[in-house]
């Protein structure tokens, strides 16, 4: 654990966010940097998946690769039933 400085406004919400919840701060706190940082990482995948699809040639490289991987899809157990 460490401690860390944050602004008035940051504790009032996180203050609220407790209340409605009824969870520890720290509980909170983990929960909405979680939250924030799963919000970036799909930001920044869908950003990088758009500069790919404005190139044209790395598009349909990456299509073409797919298509290679699909072949890996049958397996042979379409009778087994899925997890």
């Amino acid at each position: 654990m460490s401690t860390m400085l944050v602004s008035d406004e940051a504790r009032r919400k996180l203050g609220e966010l407790c209340a409605r919840s009824g969870l520890a701060a720290e509980v909170e706190l983990d929960r909405a940097v979680d939250e924030y940082y799963r919000r970036q990482f799909w930001r920044s995948a869908n950003a990088a998946y758009a500069r790919l699809k404005a190139d044209t040639a790395a598009w349909e490289e990456y299509r073409q690769e797919l298509g290679e991987w699909d072949v890996t899809l049958g397996d042979g157990l379409e009778g087994e039933a899925s997890l």
